[in-house]
């Protein structure tokens, strides 16, 4: 019995499943770069200072 379904056309191909749903997927979307808000940048700032600070209370201080 001979079929005619997606597996006898897969083994004439020679190729793959995931290769031909590979090959027949669409593309995916191209990736535009942005920038940080200026908000976003200067919140970052503020929290490196903050855990600046924190760090800079957690020394010792040698005593004289």
């Amino acid at each position: 019995m001979r079929t005619s379904g997606p597996e006898r056309t897969v083994r004439s191909s020679g190729r793959t499943e995931p290769e031909l749903r590979a090959a027949a997927a669409a593309p995916p979307p191209v990736r535009r770069p942005t920038k940080p808000s200026r908000g976003a940048r200067e919140r970052r700032i503020a929290a490196k200072k903050r855990r600046g600070i924190t760090k800079r209370n957690r020394r010792a201080f040698p005593d004289d």
